[in-house]
């Protein structure tokens, strides 16, 4: 696993984190 990939994977949830709220 790279790191860059975890970094895309943190991005990833922090969106969808983002959206759920905005749906909320």
């Amino acid at each position: 696993a790279l790191p860059e990939q975890a970094f895309y994977m943190v991005g990833t949830i922090d969106e969808a984190f983002e959206k759920a709220k905005t749906l909320q």
